[in-house]
């Protein structure tokens, strides 16, 4: 395969690893950690969407979010396909598409709310996912100036999928019943207008 250039490829911390068959995604905009043949076959039964604690942003004056898609094997797995836009420093706009895979508790502290959206069938694999942003560019993806972008970015992912027909009808839908708003706890929440990001 072939990147636009020459980029580091982390591996977690593993050794005597071998590395074939990724996705081509026009690195540097795809950060593939653990992404080998044994992640893009697995099956997926569940589909998550996770949001981490609102934390303070000093600089402007608010709080924020972080969205992220938590795939997974079976209900009972305790391992996840993490797939998250972030951006490559905190004063660059422009973003990377990680997909991680490791252990993780919906009900870490750090999570302050989750919601799953149903499969459209459960045929489907972590490479259909990814294939689904590859090909719709969403992998190619600026935050707004005043750094955020994550929720816009989920939305439109979450929308393309259902498109696709890997989540079922009126995912979409649910999601935008969370989306809208700004999470402290599940119980303590306010409308934020969603800061839209660019896609390039």
């Amino acid at each position: 395969m072939t990147f636009a250039r020459s980029v580091p490829l982390t591996i977690g911390s593993s050794s005597n690893v071998l590395v074939e068959d990724i996705i081509q995604i026009n690195s540097p905009h795809w950060d593939a950690r653990d992404t080998v043949n044994h992640l893009l076959d697995k099956t997926i039964t569940e589909f998550n969407v996770v949001v981490d604690r609102s934390l303070a942003r000093p600089r402007f004056g608010d709080k924020v979010n972080h969205w992220r898609l938590f795939l997974r094997e079976s209900p009972s797995a305790e391992r996840f396909i993490v797939v998250e836009v972030l951006k490559t420093s905190g004063t660059d706009v422009i973003s990377r598409v990680h997909v991680n895979y490791f252990q993780y508790r919906l009900d870490y502290r750090d999570v302050v709310i989750h919601f799953q959206l149903r499969l459209a069938q459960r045929e489907f694999t972590v490479k259909h996912f990814l294939d689904s942003i590859k090909n719709s560019g969403f992998h190619r993806y600026m935050y707004t100036a005043g750094g955020e972008g994550c929720r816009f970015w989920t939305n439109t992912v979450v929308q393309k999928f259902e498109d696709d027909g890997l989540l079922a009808s009126g995912s979409q839908e649910r999601l935008n019943g969370y989306i809208q708003y700004l999470w402290h706890s599940w119980d303590n929440y306010e409308r934020k207008r969603i800061a839209e990001g660019k896609f390039y």
